[in-house]
C-alpha cells in the first residue's frame, strides 16, 4: 500500500472529504491525488497536528496500526516524575560535555556503559532507540538550561528529512543540542542548526556530515534557578 493509499484510508476513517482534508492540512485542492511517493515534511507535520490520533510511522511506512493508543495521542511535553515505580525502564545515558565526540557516543549507546531509570509518563513506550543525554553549557538557554538530562529517541536515517525542533545531533566529530532552524535534506542535502540563546549563531551541516540525529523528547530533570 502507497502513501496515497493509506492517506485516502485515513479520510475514509475520518468520515471527511479529501476536499476538507487537504483543506486542513495547508494543501491546494487535488494534492492527495499528486502524491507520488512520500508527502512533503510540512503537510506531515500538519497532519499530525490536525489528526494527532494518526500514527505516524502507519502513515509513513505501513508499520502498526493507522491509529494511536488512546493515550499515545497527546503530546509528551514536561517533567517526569521522581518517583520510582515498577514500571521503571533501563535507558542508555550519554553526557553531552562540550568535548564529547561521536566515537565516543557511538560506543556508550552501542554498549551501554552508564544507564538511567526512566519512568514512562502519557503511554509511553521505551525501548532501546531511547537514551538520556545530560547536556551542558548555555546554547540552549531558556529552553534547556546546563545539566539537563532530557529523555530522546534515536530518529532512524530514511525520517531524517522529517527531523524537526529539538535534536541532538552527532556530525563531524561532535555532539551537540539544537534546534533544527531548516530541514532541507530532500532539497540541498543539508539542515541548518541553531541554538535557543540569541548569544549563539547557527550553522549549515551537510547530509554527509551526519552520523545520527537523536529527537528530544521531553526533560526528566532540570535545576530550578
Amino acid at each position: 500500500m502507497t502513501v496515497k493509499q493509506r492517506i485516502k484510508e485515513i479520510i475514509n476513517q475520518l468520515g471527511i472529504s479529501q476536499k476538507e482534508f487537504e483543506k486542513r492540512i495547508g494543501a491546494s485542492n487535488g494534492y492527495v491525488n499528486s502524491i507520488a511517493k512520500s508527502i512533503g515534511a510540512e503537510y506531515l507535520r500538519n497532519i499530525c497536528r490536525e489528526f494527532p490520533n494518526i500514527n505516524e510511522d502507519w502513515l509513513l511506512y505501513g508499520e502498526g496500526n493507522m491509529l494511536k493508543d488512546e493515550n499515545d495521542t497527546a503530546e509528551i511535553v514536561g517533567v517526569a516524575s521522581n518517583v520510582m515505580s515498577d514500571n521503571a525502564v533501563i535507558v542508555k545515558f550519554f553526557d553531552v560535555n562540550p568535548s564529547a565526540t561521536f566515537q565516543e557516543l557511538d560506543e556508550s549507546v552501542s554498549q551501554g556503559y552508564d544507564t538511567l531509570e526512566v519512568v514512562p509518563i502519557h503511554g509511553e513506550r521505551i525501548d532501546d532507540t531511547y537514551v538520556v543525554f545530560e547536556i551542558h553549557g548555555d546554547s540552549m538557554v531558556p529552553t534547556l538550561l546546563s545539566h539537563a538530562r532530557i529523555l530522546c529517541k534515536e530518529i532512524p536515517e530514511q525520517r531524517w528529512q522529517y527531523a524537526e525542533g529539538v535534536v541532538v545531533i552527532s556530525y563531524r566529530d561532535k555532539v551537540v543540542v539544537k534546534r533544527i532552524a531548516v530541514n532541507d535534506i530532500l532539497g540541498n542535502s543539508m539542515i541548518t542548526l541553531k541554538s535557543d540563546n540569541p548569544d549563539y549563531g547557527s550553522e549549515d551541516v551537510q547530509l554527509s556530515d551526519i552520523h545520527c540525529i537523536y529527537k528530544a523528547k521531553r526533560i526528566i530533570s532540570q535545576d530550578i534557578f
